[in-house]
């Protein structure tokens, strides 16, 4: 299908300004709640390639399944939050550490884009709003806003334009960092008669990667992220799709 440049342009000149409207609001309604007390944590996940935690890659033409672990985390400016990673094993989250922790909050999840997985509607009917009413799916797990204002919180989602509007990328990218560039020290090599096998700590690896995150470059990046945020209300950044 070949649309024609006039066409072109007009849709994507109603994308850019719909995607651009919906980042200002969004923004606008979460620094009204930053003013009410609200402290703002992002929740979201990434997955961790085998090849990035053992070093081996499969050629590009292999058709050897590339595995992965997915994972689910939150924080804000004051860090990662004190979840124990056992609570997460059947796909469920205590929000005990977020009210113990910090109060109020708004969580701001990153969902897993319906649009893409879908042949109905155009992708501006699909828009998730910033304020569902029902589970949304961040990562592997379904949340549901409705739980979270049931125990004095908030539940907003990003926009989908606004990806970057979370501290959480440069979370991510610090722990697999790390992950590259020191699993030599989290393994063991077992020689056989015939064979080598490899064993490497994962959960001391992960764990110490995930500390790599410290609490001034938390706040570096929450502030980075208020920036962007700044340049949208001043009309200084534009959306790109």
């Amino acid at each position: 299908m070949h649309l024609k440049p006039n066409l072109l342009k007009a849709v994507t000149h109603l994308l850019v300004n719909t995607g651009k409207n919906q980042c200002d609001v969004y923004i606008k309604d979460l620094r009204r709640l930053q003013q009410d007390g609200f402290y703002t944590v992002y929740l979201g996940g990434t997955d961790i390639s085998e090849g990035l935690v053992t070093g081996e890659f499969p050629e590009p033409s292999s058709s050897k399944v590339v595995n992965a672990w997915s994972m689910m985390h939150a924080g804000g400016s004051r860090g990662w939050v004190p979840w124990n990673y056992t609570d997460v094993q059947d796909r469920s989250v205590s929000l005990e550490p977020f009210h113990n922790s910090y109060g109020k909050c708004v969580i701001v999840a990153k969902p897993v884009n319906a649009a893409m997985e879908t042949n109905g509607p155009s992708m501006i009917a699909m828009e998730q709003h910033y304020r569902p009413s029902s589970p949304v799916l961040v990562n592997f797990m379904s949340c549901c806003p409705l739980v979270a204002q049931s125990h004095g919180h908030e539940f907003f989602c990003l926009p989908s334009h606004c990806g970057h509007l979370s501290p959480l990328d440069t979370a991510w990218s610090a722990l697999k960092w790390y992950t590259a560039k020191n699993r030599h020290e989290y393994t063991t090599k077992h020689f056989g008669k015939e064979s080598l096998r490899k064993s490497i700590l994962f959960k001391d690896l992960i764990e110490t990667g995930m500390k790599q995150m410290t609490a001034s470059k938390w706040e570096t990046a929450t502030s980075r992220v208020q920036k962007r945020e700044n340049y949208y209300l001043n009309g200084k950044m534009t959306v790109v799709i």
